[in-house]
């Protein structure tokens, strides 16, 4: 099945097919969308798409988050689901990239979140962190998202249950925002392919543009364009994020 690009965000559509910026890809762990064929023949959308790199982030310890609070685990217990969830994971991501020629498997980073934590994602992560802490206008959009991705999940909502969730949201906001980097490579990777917009695009929008975010932007100092692009197969197979 061909890959199709449903919408872009944030950056043109010619942009991404004139290979004007690097991609990435979100590796989900528990969004089932992900399997090994559907991941392979999105390495093989990005690699003829981007500019120089495709990063293929895999979350990691940060999955932990997600696992403690859709699943009320432990946090030890959540934390070795998660390492052993992205074991497997990488694991597929060996397999696809072993059938690959020299040249295409050059182009491709693999990260986890601590591979990506530069000093820039570890500041504007504490400026999120901060505003979040103000209870204010960003505070009830990102409980918003989180309370949605819980009653997706047929979880039960409580307030320390949504913020919760929304502490992973905040963690990965600055890639979207600013872009992703592996602390190991020079390319910022500023446009990621995934199945599926949510409220978290509109949000990402409004901190950019938003003149209610102004302060908030001028603090977080954000020096790259990024994008999104919605990605399906034909036929569509589509999961909610």
């Amino acid at each position: 099945m061909e890959i199709k690009i449903k919408k872009v965000v944030g950056v043109d559509e010619k942009e991404v097919l004139d290979r004007r910026h690097n991609l990435w890809l979100g590796i989900s762990l528990d969004n089932k969308w992900f399997d090994k064929n559907n991941i392979s023949r999105l390495i093989d959308f990005g690699l003829k798409n981007t500019k120089e790199t495709l990063l293929l982030l895999v979350p990691g310890r940060m999955q932990a988050t997600n696992f403690m609070y859709f699943n009320k685990m432990r946090r030890a217990r959540a934390l070795k689901k998660a390492f052993t969830e992205e074991a497997k994971k990488l694991e597929e991501i060996n397999e696809i990239t072993d059938r690959l020629d020299n040249n295409q498997r050059s182009k491709i980073i693999v990260a986890d979140y601590d591979d990506i934590c530069s000093a820039n994602h570890i500041k504007q992560r504490e400026v999120l962190f901060r505003e979040f802490a103000e209870q204010g206008l960003f505070y009830k959009k990102v409980m918003s998202i989180a309370k949605k991705a819980l009653i997706n999940r047929g979880r039960t909502v409580t307030v320390d249950r949504t913020e919760g969730v929304a502490l992973y949201i905040l963690q990965e906001l600055p890639m979207f925002i600013d872009g992703v980097k592996s602390l190991d490579f020079k390319e910022i990777h500023t446009v990621i392919l995934y199945p599926g917009l949510s409220e978290m695009n509109d949000l990402i929008l409004s901190i950019k543009k938003d003149e209610d975010f102004s302060v908030l932007r001028q603090k977080l100092d954000i020096k790259n364009r990024t994008g999104f692009v919605d990605i399906e197969y034909s036929p569509s197979r589509q999961v909610p994020r």
